[in-house]
């Protein structure tokens, strides 16, 4: 996999698999299985993207991959400029009903989050762990590289 060049955010120099009707999210499913999910452009984090991520989005990531097939998910936030309150529960929920399959996921933060937003993330990455989610927080470059496989 191939990442942008500089001074580009975008994951991968090819078009995404899928763009929300707004274009403010593109997905990229990956190997080894899962998917890089990247807001293309600065904009809120609301309850309609979160809703086509866990519903159009998972179909299409369904569908892909066998049900068995362990997943890895990057959730690229670093456009995302705020977050509808309503949304992390949809979300959460979503990565609640997926925690058998996924074997990692990393959340690349927001840019310019402030010091409340990343503690509110943190405790969101608390709650996944209780559940048994495996989360970490990378840069976008060491979430991208995590994907690679171990070369021995």
């Amino acid at each position: 996999m191939q990442n942008a060049g500089e001074g580009s955010r975008a994951a991968f120099q090819v078009p995404p698999h899928l763009l929300d009707p707004s274009h403010t999210v593109a997905v990229w499913f990956t190997e080894p299985p899962g998917a890089v999910i990247q807001f293309t452009r600065p904009a809120v984090g609301t309850v309609a993207l979160a809703e086509w991520l866990v519903g159009p989005a998972q179909a299409q990531l369904v569908r892909r991959f066998p049900d068995d097939c362990p997943l890895v998910f990057v959730l690229d936030l670093g456009l995302m400029t705020s977050r509808d309150p309503v949304a992390r529960p949809i979300l959460t929920g979503a990565a609640r009903a997926l925690k058998e399959r996924v074997t990692r996921s990393v959340l690349v933060a927001p840019l310019e989050a402030s010091s409340i937003y990343l503690a509110s993330l943190k405790a969101s990455i608390s709650l996944l762990r209780v559940f048994g989610v495996t989360v970490s927080i990378l840069s976008l470059q060491e979430a991208l590289e995590s994907l690679a496989p171990a070369h021995a």
